[in-house]
């Protein structure tokens, strides 16, 4: 009898602190699907920074090629103008 009166104390105690069992196995499932939608936003974060760095690095390739290119563009420009020049003294001197 002293034992039934002690669990039905204990019992009454975790009800009234609000320790329902019920309650404890919703929370745990509850964070059990937090801890697993946490993991999977960290995946996508993961994935999104490996994603960034290779854009990062994409774009600075380009702008290295446009660089070369702007330099072979003026260098092209430069040899046209001097091809222009001597075709112009050409057709002077055959006139």
């Amino acid at each position: 009898m002293l034992l039934g009166l002690a669990v039905w104390v204990f019992d009454a105690g975790r009800r009234i602190a609000g320790f329902d069992h019920n309650e404890l196995s919703t929370l745990q499932s509850a964070n059990a699907a937090l801890e697993e939608e946490v993991g999977r936003l960290r995946s996508l974060l993961a994935a999104s920074e490996n994603n960034l760095q290779i854009e990062q690095a994409a774009q600075k390739q380009l702008t290295e090629k446009h660089s070369v290119l702007i330099e072979e563009n003026t260098r092209l420009k430069e040899e046209l103008a001097v091809l222009e020049s001597l075709s112009k003294q050409r057709s002077k001197m055959n006139k």
